[in-house]
This record gives C-alpha cells, sequence and structure tokens, in this order.
C-alpha cells in the first residue's frame, strides 16, 4: 500500500514538474548576442583559417519541446599565403601582362606583394527538439536540423612598383585587375547544444553547428557559439 501511494505521488510530481516547465517555455521568444569561433573543413580549410567572430541569436518555442531556432553571423578569416599565392600566379600577373602588351604600362612595372581578405557571413535557421527535463530543472540539452545561408566574399589587393596617381595613391590600373569573390552557398546545418535558463528574463545559450555547404564551394565550416539570450515576453513587476 505505501509502496503504491509512493509511486502516485512520484508520477503526480512529474507530470505536475512538466506541466509547469511546459507554461513557462512554450510560445515564447528568445533573442540575444553570441561570440562565436568558426573552423572551416574540408576544402574550405585550404583557403581560410579558424577565425572568431560574432552573431545575432533567436528562438521562438511553438511547444516547450520543439523550438525554432535562427541566428546570423559575421567572421572575418585570415587567408592562407598559399592560396594568395596561387591568385597572384594564376591571375594577378597574366592581367599585368596584357597591361604590359596594350601599352598601357611599360614592362618595368611588376608585382610587389599580394594581400587578401575574405569574409565568412552565415544566415541559419534550424528546428530544435528540446529533450525532457532532467534532475537540473533549467538545464536544457537540444539538437537541430536546418537551412543556411553562407555568403563567402574574398579580396584581394597587389602592391606594385609603378608610378601612383595624384588623387588616389595607387596605380590607374589597380581596379581593372584587382580580383575579388562575392559567393552565396545553401548549406545544411546540424546542431547540438543547451539552453540554461538563469531566470524568467535571462538564459544562457551554447552550441555547436557544422554548415555543410552545397553547390560550388565544397568542405564546410564548424562553429562553436557562446551567447546570452532574453526572454521578450519578461515583464518587470516591483
Amino acid at each position: 500500500m505505501q509502496r503504491n501511494l509512493l509511486i502516485s505521488v512520484l508520477v503526480l510530481l512529474t507530470f505536475s514538474g512538466f506541466s509547469i516547465n511546459r507554461r513557462m517555455m512554450e510560445d515564447k521568444t528568445l533573442v540575444g548576442f553570441q561570440a562565436s569561433y568558426m573552423l572551416p573543413i574540408g576544402a574550405y580549410a585550404n583557403d581560410v583559417n579558424g577565425a572568431v567572430g560574432g552573431g545575432i541569436r533567436g528562438k521562438y518555442f511553438g511547444t516547450n519541446t520543439f523550438a525554432f531556432g535562427f541566428d546570423f553571423g559575421f567572421f572575418a578569416p585570415q587567408m592562407k599565403q598559399e592560396r594568395i599565392d596561387f591568385v597572384a600566379d594564376s591571375i594577378l600577373r597574366p592581367a599585368l601582362r596584357q597591361e604590359q602588351q596594350l601599352g598601357r604600362i611599360d614592362d618595368s612595372v611588376q608585382i610587389l606583394d599580394v594581400t587578401g581578405n575574405s569574409q565568412y557571413i552565415p544566415f541559419n535557421v534550424s528546428f530544435e527538439f528540446y529533450f525532457p527535463k532532467t534532475a537540473f530543472n533549467n538545464f536544457r540539452p537540444y539538437a537541430g536540423i536546418g537551412l543556411g545561408l553562407n555568403m563567402i566574399n574574398r579580396r584581394y589587393k597587389a602592391t606594385y612598383n609603378a608610378p601612383k596617381t595624384k588623387e588616389s595613391g595607387i596605380p590607374v590600373f589597380e581596379d581593372r585587375i584587382q580580383p575579388s569573390s562575392n559567393r552565396g552557398y545553401m548549406s545544411i546545418n546540424p546542431t547540438v547544444g543547451f539552453l540554461w535558463t538563469l531566470n524568467e528574463l535571462w538564459n544562457i545559450n551554447m552550441d555547436m553547428r557544422y554548415n555543410q555547404f552545397l553547390g560550388g564551394q565544397k568542405g564546410g565550416a564548424l562553429s562553436f557559439h557562446f551567447g546570452v539570450v532574453l526572454d521578450l515576453s519578461f515583464k518587470y513587476v516591483r
């Protein structure tokens, strides 16, 4: 008899606790900022190094278990010297020779140095599943899957031993042979992480995501995020 009573009490507490937790998260919107680290994977790692970045994170809970997530990030990874040398050899130097053949510059003009910079800008949406609560009621691990749009921008700048114009201070032919690239790639983005609710307003989100690029850019980007998100439905009451 006592055993059955104890089991009944435990079941009642479990379901009542789930109900309270469900009311706490359902139909809530969380928005905040995050710090991130991006690690290029596969062919993308041949172009750039890892980089620290940041972004904006948001979540909308349709139920206590399922949420719609979205985020925007920005990274400025350093380009690898091998990639810069490849662009100088395959694009800049042939273009420079063409300028010389057309008589726009003389044969004494040479490329002294080439530098490059890049940007990685991901936009992600995901469908997130939050595991049932554990002994730590405010600690919610989750897994998600979604789609991303990844903007990858590259810029190269060459230094020449050529006379410079008075107006710009750079060779007049530089703009015509300076290569750049701005492309967007779709991706599939599996995610794992956790949401830690500190109180009615403050939440901490940590997760790891892999963006597998689709289309012309092979490889992907593995990113780690740590952020603070605020409950927009919170109302301060004295």
